[in-house]
């Protein structure tokens, strides 16, 4: 009674079945003494009772017996979401949707695709008998990244009802700069760091892509378009201050970075309206020969760098600058005016100016080797992910993109050392990881989008996982009294001696059936 009302309160899980491991089990508790063990299963799939074959020869052989009881849906019925996935087309992105149905009879179901952004595409599938379907949705012009789901209504096994898949941020994802100093080698380009920032894992993986231009080149900005506009030691802005003046009020956002082109003058005249406070040359702080001063550490409280406070904040002080462009005497006002970052003379480093919907953001320095050593510190990728996530833009960090299946360890590399993420799992609550090298490993025990991030932060990393697509398949393939009859065919085989007296009434039997055979035969 107790086994039974224990076997009655068992619940599916998102994991995978695993019939050897149960005979496994069975054989310790047993510990080598012959018994009975009573197996209650569908055997339902391709793979489960052929891969459980040596342990049913192992309980045989030690006198034990395997004894199924079989509970199946008569007649056995699923369909499941096998797959998901999205595709960038000319005429618009398009995520695919394979369904399948594990049943006997034809069926329409009802199913729906539902973006991270909460948008929620409504479809219907027609379904042959042990057949498969395939549904295309297109996509909206403008979608948040993250990871859709695509989902069918049916009753039959609900966890596999779902399929979980990555959606890169579709739309307003892209960042334009405008390269004001090309450079005649890698590291002289402000545009060659920006993009090892912003795009670690490059192409398609990547949380945004940069469209590069330059000032000749540079059309009206539109900010459903580019979230963001950088301004990367351009030396005139004049012809486009108007078009970037607008850009901003209307909810784009601005950074401008110094360097050895920017002229104080035409940036006051473009932007005098749009800045913190009005720009003055730039100044040398070091001597010749000297790395130049540091930075001093954020405030782990400010909303910006919020994100540092449990690990990489001491990065930021090994970022050195031995020239800076200056700025007028100016005081932080609240809602409006913030300055996000000194250096260790009391020099502002980052500022940032709300303009109507938009911001501009100011960094004294160079991005690239021109007036410190800023590209080459750790601290650098982070920091400017950050920078234009706060700006409204995804950053490179949401570039990786895994799946996985309940159950199996997934491990994450991690582009920075520094950081202590946390694996956010799809309740919203922490789910325990650890790391290993480079990487930050854990194991999903439950479907649903995973994702991988500091506090307040842009992701680092997705993580799909979904249930093993096996587990669908309800249909029996092989039976354990099959298995055993391959294993002990004796043991399904049953001698009886039927004795002199049943022989006896045998061949009796026989003489009275050619006695009426006679009889029949002469009427």
């Amino acid at each position: 009674v107790r086994a039974g009302a224990r076997l009655a309160a068992v619940q599916p899980s998102s994991g995978g079945s695993n019939l050897r491991a149960a005979l496994l089990d069975a054989r310790r508790l047993l510990g080598g003494e012959a018994g009975e063990v009573l197996v209650f299963t569908d055997e339902a799939g391709p793979f489960i009772v052929d891969q459980a074959a040596e342990e049913i020869g192992a309980l045989i052989a030690s006198g034990s017996s395997v004894i199924p009881r079989v509970v199946r849906a008569d007649p056995a019925r699923n369909v499941s979401v096998i797959d998901a996935s999205y595709q960038d087309g000319a005429g618009g992105g398009q995520v695919t949707v394979r369904i399948a149905n594990h049943g006997l009879k034809s069926v329409e179901v009802a199913c729906e695709v539902h973006l991270p952004d909460g948008q929620v595409i409504p479809i219907f599938a027609d379904l042959p008998p042990m057949g498969e379907a395939e549904e295309r949705i297109t996509v909206p012009s403008e979608v948040s990244g993250g990871v859709g789901e695509a989902w069918c209504d049916d009753p039959d096994l609900p966890l596999d009802d779902t399929r979980y898949f990555h959606l890169p941020r579709v739309g307003a994802s892209r960042i334009l700069v405008v390269d004001g100093d090309p450079g005649d080698t890698p590291t002289r380009s402000e545009v060659y760091f920006l993009e090892r920032a912003l795009s670690p894992w490059g192409g398609s993986r990547s949380g945004v892509t940069l469209d590069v231009t330059t000032p000749a080149s540079l059309a009206k900005p539109d900010p459903d378009e580019h979230r963001v506009v950088i301004l990367a030691n351009v030396s005139d802005p004049r012809p486009f201050g108007l078009a970037l003046t607008e850009f901003v009020r209307q909810g784009g956002n601005l950074i401008i970075t110094a360097g050895s082109n920017l002229t104080a003058e035409r940036y006051n005249a473009a932007f005098g309206s749009m800045l913190p406070a009005s720009f003055r040359r730039p100044r040398s702080v070091a001597d010749a020969g000297e790395e130049g001063v540091a930075l001093v550490l954020p405030d782990a409280q400010a909303p910006l760098f919020a994100s540092f406070s449990r690990g990489g904040r001491r990065g930021f002080s090994r970022v050195k600058a031995h020239t800076l462009l200056t700025l007028d005497p100016y005081e932080d006002v609240e809602d409006e005016i913030t300055t996000w970052l000194k250096f260790e003379n009391g020099m502002p480093a980052l500022v940032e100016r709300r303009i109507g919907a938009g911001r501009v953001m100011i960094w004294t320095s160079s991005v690239d080797l021109g007036w410190g050593n800023l590209p080459l510190q750790a601290i650098f990728m982070p920091m400017v992910q950050r920078m234009v996530g706060w700006l409204g833009a995804e950053s490179g960090g949401n570039a990786i993109r895994l799946t996985s299946v309940v159950g199996e360890p997934v491990s994450v590399p991690l582009p920075d050392l520094t950081i202590d993420p946390q694996v956010i799992g799809p309740d919203g609550g922490a789910v325990r990881s650890h790391r290993e090298g480079s990487s930050l490993r854990f194991q999903p025990k439950r479907p649903g989008a995973y994702r991988i991030a500091v506090a307040d932060a842009p992701p680092l990393a997705w993580v799909a996982v979904n249930t093993d697509p096996e587990e669908s398949r309800v249909q029996p393939v092989s039976t354990i009294v099959g298995i055993e009859r391959e294993i002990a065919p004796e043991l399904l085989e049953r001698q009886v001696d039927l004795g002199r007296g049943v022989f006896g009434l045998v061949l009796l039997l026989l003489l009275l059936q050619g006695l009426l055979s006679l009889r029949g035969g002469s009427a």
